[in-house]
């Protein structure tokens, strides 16, 4: 099919129902399907619900006082694009009849349009428009050229728009010198996109690429790690050794785990980004360096800050550009993609005698789209190794992979994590949609693993034992025998009041 024959979806933002019902009508005969929201309020929640191809959206919303003048949708605009980067944004304009003209505050939108301009006898107007629609919706799709780049880099990202929108911000800096935090969940692939900002220039492929987990050191030894030390500099230094930092120096240096590192070591971190300089352990000359900076954490770094664990002056020198990564359990149309491209590489890993299917039965395919996976990427690695060596068959089962709290037979019991998250951020999760989850449910871990790690991520609050049980509408007790049964990691030392 040509894209011009492709009909895309839209969703169309505007309080005058007489002229968006004319425009739906028009770009309808274009073949352009158009779904309506009359409040400007409700836009990010049905952006959820359609995923639109495009978005337009009237620039002033009428207020319910009509005395008082109409509201801009500024707000709004800066929370799409913030969620959905790549989302094409059109703007409709009460301005004179022009499409050319692009509120200053609304520089981020495809283009914009007047309504003076889209009226029923200005039929040649409306093929423009629907035209340029085409042109900024499939502008969006030529980042699909960009990411089989990824996958020669072996970074395999999949078709869900969370990480196609992780790598358009990977496109956006991977030419810049900018410093760069990556954010998410363990196991998300962290280093593998750090690894893409990396090389995918060709020009930067020849200078050095340094990584260092933060966490697998002492503060003391971290020092020496990132900076070097003379020799004699402390006992056991018998040698002059290069640090990170200095290895790094016309490359790129990538700090994993981050948030784990000692106030004092950030300060010199800090003065590293401030005046590319720093003196080894023990020594007093100066270094100079050039480098890039890309940092990694699974915590929530203005948290920290609140906490007076991470320094305040260094977190905006770390995100230049920030790049958050889905945890697995919001990309599960990526699932099968990944066991493919994981399969295949295991294969050849393993030096496997004879042939292993990459299809999925039905049910092991069920399976590993409810599991919540929480250690992510790098747990649905494992999982597929394991299965691979203990299978009886060519075509891998659900019982090869041996989940904790895995779904069997779930045909029937799917439970959609996200869906319940965002009910209840929204403050719209119903009493009669509360999940019994635990009360003979032997999903149980899964679910509620899922959903309370997606509460921790999203909130960054820990919610206590009381909260949960609320939460689920279960008894108190009922919530402490299933956390003795599926031992939930981490509960144990939540709060319980």
């Amino acid at each position: 099919m040509n894209n011009s024959d492709k009909q895309y979806k839209l969703l169309l933002v505007d309080d005058e129902k007489a002229w968006s019902n004319n425009l739906k009508d028009e770009l309808g005969m274009l073949n352009l399907e158009v779904i309506y929201e009359e409040y400007a309020k409700n836009a990010l929640k049905r952006i959820r619900e359609v995923e639109p191809d495009a978005v337009l959206l009237d620039v002033l919303f009428k207020q319910k006082n009509k005395e008082e003048p109409p509201k801009e949708v500024k707000p709004t605009f800066d929370q799409i694009k913030a969620k959905y980067t790549e989302l094409p944004v059109i703007m409709i304009t009460n301005t004179e009849a022009t499409d050319t003209y692009v509120p200053v505050d609304y520089t981020g939108s495809a283009f914009s349009i007047s309504k003076g301009l889209l009226k029923p006898e200005n039929v040649q107007t409306y093929v423009a428009f629907a035209k340029k629609i085409r042109k900024a919706i499939e502008g969006t799709e030529n980042i699909e050229n960009n990411i089989a780049k990824f996958k020669d880099l072996g970074i395999i990202v999949g078709n869900s728009k969370a990480m196609r929108d992780a790598c358009s911000m990977v496109l956006k800096v991977k030419d810049t010198r900018s410093n760069v935090l990556i954010t998410g969940e363990t196991g998300t692939g962290k280093e593998g996109i750090a690894r893409v900002i990396h090389y995918y220039n060709n020009k930067n492929s020849e200078e050095p690429f340094i990584a260092i987990n933060c966490a697998s050191f002492s503060e003391e030894l971290l020092e020496s790690e990132l900076f070097g030390h003379e020799k004699g500099a402390f006992t056991g230094a018998v040698n002059e050794r290069k640090g990170r930092f200095e290895l790094a120096d016309n490359g790129t240096l990538f700090l994993d785990e981050i948030g784990e590192i000692s106030l004092y070591t950030q300060a010199k971190i800090l003065r590293v980004l401030e005046e590319r300089s720093f003196e080894r352990v023990g020594g007093t000359d100066t270094l100079k360096v050039n480098l890039r900076l890309i940092s990694a954490t699974n915590k929530n770094l203005p948290q920290e800050i609140e906490k007076g664990k991470f320094r305040e002056d260094l977190y905006p020198r770390l995100n230049t550009m920030q790049i958050d990564l889905p945890p697995l359990r919001e990309r599960m149309e990526d699932i099968e993609i990944l066991y493919e491209h994981f399969v295949n590489k295991l294969k050849d890993e393993l030096n496997m005698k004879y042939d292993i299917s990459a299809e999925l039965h039905p049910s092991t395919k069920n399976a590993l789209k409810s599991y919540s996976w929480p250690n992510n990427i790098r747990e649905l690695r494992n999982s597929i190794e394991r299965a691979m060596l203990v299978r009886t068959s060519s075509v891998l089962m659900e019982k090869d992979f041996s989940l904790k709290g895995s779904l069997e037979n779930i045909e029937n019991n799917v439970v959609n994590i996200n869906e319940i998250v965002q009910e209840i951020l929204d403050g719209n999760h119903k009493e009669e949609r509360n999940l019994k989850l635990c009360e003979g449910n032997p999903y149980c871990r899964s679910i509620l693993k899922g959903v309370i790690d997606e509460l921790v991520r999203k909130t960054g609050k820990i919610p206590s034992f009381r909260d949960l049980t609320k939460l689920f509408d279960i008894g108190y007790d009922s919530m402490r025998q299933q956390n003795n049964k599926y031992g939930l990691p981490g509960l144990r030392n939540w709060p319980i009041d």
